[in-house]
């Protein structure tokens, strides 16, 4: 808290909101004023968690293999066509 309000004294920014956003820009270079800019890498993005894997490789490989012979059909009507 006390270093945001340090970084939007020294910078003039009125908005706090604002200079967390920009602070949390990684590698890009930001203009305060007419002037003065900053080089925001002040913390690495970390990767976000994506969604867990379904299927394995066998799997993947046979559904592509159904996908294919079924002549591309959307999943939707693959679905009922399985029911």
């Amino acid at each position: 808290m006390e270093i945001l309000d340090y970084f939007v004294r020294i910078t003039g920014l009125k908005n706090r909101n604002y200079a967390a956003r920009l602070l949390r820009q990684h590698g890009k270079t930001i203009y305060v004023g007419k002037k003065n800019y900053l080089k925001a890498d002040i913390a690495k993005k970390g990767k976000r968690p994506g969604r867990k894997k379904k299927f394995g490789e066998e799997e993947l490989k046979l559904l592509k293999k159904v996908w294919e012979i079924e002549n591309y059909m959307c999943g939707k009507r693959l679905t009922q066509l399985a029911t």
